[in-house]
């Protein structure tokens, strides 16, 4: 089971207004919080905090995997394809799979499945899920450590793919110049592409998602094409970063009517209304009121927001991603030559429908039997394009919490949704009870919440005439330690602590090492927030969403699936760290020093019947 997370990666569908501007500037502690809800950019508009970082701990901060050299497989494939499922729970292929019976099953069924694939930092959301399945390290080492942040340098807040120098490129005719310019410039390491393309220039790589961050932070910088959906202007772009012009076949694709049809599309069930019937009623209260089928996908009014979360909640917008996908095959002439080619494809409706409908919803399975008939498409395309000659690893960014109303039903009797104003009066009074405490002459301000609290130290640190100053080591623990007296925070992290987890006593310290993965000097919290198992923090009062170590969150499917790979299931504990290795020895590459390893050596052990156990600790 899940829990513990702050409900801040995406707002529900139906919200409107929050897809540019999605966190609040957080004054001082005797005022109420905002709920962080990040997908779009920032606008916290405190400049000038104090925010100083301290190193970065060392490679060794937190429990990694040795690399494994790279051995592949033979013959080795024209074309990889890296497809994460946005927010698939590992348990979806077990609990929806007397459905499936097409790509998804084809995938379970005729691939090397792990059985006991996590993820290995604490701090599971979109961003530095993909950026850590396309490098093969940690948030640590990559740098992207949640969606948003703070940069400490600068005071300033930040998008994950926010890059204020590159400008977006639509197809012509389209206006653009109001849209915020992204690029993977807040990426630290090289991705899998990179590796391809410094090995092999001929080859191609391809990054595709309906959210602009899923397909930056797969890509990097080396990409060839990289190309997500804009809802300002109705159409999958690209960025200044990667490109001067759209190539030809995506102007196709956005002048097609594809994009017109899913927007004008009514979501329907697939299957008769008794099919649903195992994860309970369709109708929950906590989905909000909009929570039956039909779902009407284009409402008159609907602001750039909302009309991007009432497509992305439905499987039309991945339809559109997969159809886009398809047809890069041959605009980009991937396989084309013998050069390996690199397509890394992110389906990011399964998280806004997660958001929206939650793990136990009609909605939710609905979307699996949708998705399990276009991937069988897709296979099926790539089969007659590329006979015998690729290879697909199947994975996702993060997992999903169940709602706690639907948790509670089922058992899990402590779970609770604890709404945005509750938590914002919780943390006020601890951060103001650490404040007196001190003896501070003012206030320490909130500057963010996001899954930790960035501190303003400027007023503690300069003291006044009864006051001498104290020192933020000593905030942020005073700080914590009053945190961890509220009854939704199980453990609250300092930066000091996360800096060098060996001080901090951690094995009597559940997670600690998780959340050290996660550690980056000049963009971390300074104290960091664990929820109890099963509780929704900072949260609306419908929807859900993820964000903890626990289970729900971090236990994800991974299947390699191709020409020369076992039918298997191996119960070694694997990381999407492990995904990018991987995918360089399918490709022939010898990948560089990483935080994974290449999982092809388990799949002859598996397929040999051979014991393969690890430690599969979560402290």
């Amino acid at each position: 089971m899940a829990g513990g997370v702050l409900c801040c990666d995406n707002p529900p569908v139906f919200d409107r207004g929050r897809h540019d501007s999605s966190r609040r500037p957080l004054p001082a502690v005797g005022r109420l919080f905002g709920a962080a809800v990040l997908l779009g950019g920032v606008s916290v508009g405190c400049g000038g905090a104090t925010l100083a970082p301290v190193e970065n701990p060392a490679p060794t901060a937190g429990a990694t995997d040795a690399a494994t050299p790279s051995e592949t497989i033979d013959p080795r494939p024209r074309l990889v394809v890296i497809l994460v499922v946005d927010q698939m729970r590992a348990d979806y292929l077990s609990r929806f799979g007397h459905l499936f019976e097409h790509g998804l099953a084809r995938l379970r069924d005729g691939g090397a499945r792990f059985a006991a694939a996590e993820i290995a930092h604490a701090v599971t959301m979109t961003s530095p899920g993909h950026a850590t399945i396309a490098t093969g390290v940690d948030p640590r080492r990559h740098g992207v450590i949640q969606n948003n942040w703070i940069d400490r340098p600068s005071g300033e807040p930040a998008y994950a793919v926010d890059d204020p120098g590159a400008t977006i490129i639509g197809p012509p005719g389209s206006e653009t110049s109001e849209l915020g310019g992204r690029s993977s410039v807040t990426m630290r390491s090289p991705t899998i592409g990179s590796w391809l393309k410094a090995s092999s220039p001929a080859s191609k790589v391809l990054s595709i998602a309906y959210k602009d961050r899923a397909s930056v932070l797969m890509a990097g910088e080396a990409a060839d094409g990289v190309f997500w959906y804009e809802a300002a202007i109705g159409a999958y772009v690209t960025s200044s970063s990667f490109a001067e012009v759209l190539p030809p076949w995506v102007v196709e694709f956005d002048g097609s009517s594809v994009i017109g049809d899913a927007i004008g599309a009514t979501w329907e069930r697939s299957l008769p209304d008794s099919d649903y019937a195992f994860v309970g009623p369709d109708q929950v209260e906590a989905e909000g009121t909009l929570s039956t089928f039909p779902h009407r996908l284009e409402m008159s009014g609907d602001s750039t927001s909302a009309a991007f979360y009432r497509l992305g909640a439905s499987p039309m917008s991945d339809a559109m991603s997969f159809e886009l996908a398809l047809q890069g095959l041959s605009g980009a002439e991937l396989g084309a030559d013998d050069a390996p080619d690199l397509l890394m494809l992110s389906l990011s409706g399964a998280d806004l429908v997660g958001h929206t409908f939650g793990p136990d919803s009609h909605e939710i399975v609905d979307y699996y039997v949708d998705l399990d008939r276009r991937l069988g498409e897709f296979l099926g395309a790539l089969d007659r394009r590329y006979p015998g000659d690729y290879a697909v690893i199947l994975t996702a960014d993060h997992g999903g919490t169940r709602m706690p109303e639907v948790a509670r039903a089922k058992g899990q009797v402590e779970a609770t949704r604890v709404l945005s104003e509750d938590f914002d009066r919780g943390v006020a009074a601890a951060v103001t009870r650490a404040c007196e405490r001190l003896g501070l002459a003012e206030p320490v301000a909130v500057r963010d919440v996001g899954e930790g609290l960035w501190l303003d130290m400027g007023a503690g640190q300069a003291g006044g005439e009864q006051s001498p100053g104290v020192d933020v080591v000593k905030i942020r623990a005073a700080v914590a330690e009053e945190l961890r007296g509220l009854p939704f925070v199980a453990d609250a992290y300092t930066y000091d602590e996360l800096a060098d987890p060996s001080t901090a006593a951690a094995q009597r310290r559940p997670w600690l090492q998780r959340y050290a993965l996660g550690f980056v000097a000049d963009r971390s919290p300074d104290v960091q927030l664990r929820g109890p198992e099963g509780w929704l923090l900072n949260a609306r009062p419908t929807g859900t969403s993820h964000g903890s170590p626990y289970d729900d969150d971090s236990d994800v499917p991974l299947i390699i699936f191709g020409e020369g790979i076992p039918a298997v299931e191996i119960d070694t504990p694997v990381r999407t760290r492990d995904v990018a290795p991987t995918a360089a020895a399918l490709l022939g590459l010898p990948a560089p020093e990483v935080d994974g390893r290449s999982l092809l050596p388990l799949l002859r052990q598996g397929a040999a019947g051979e014991a393969v156990a690890t430690d599969h600790s979560r402290t």
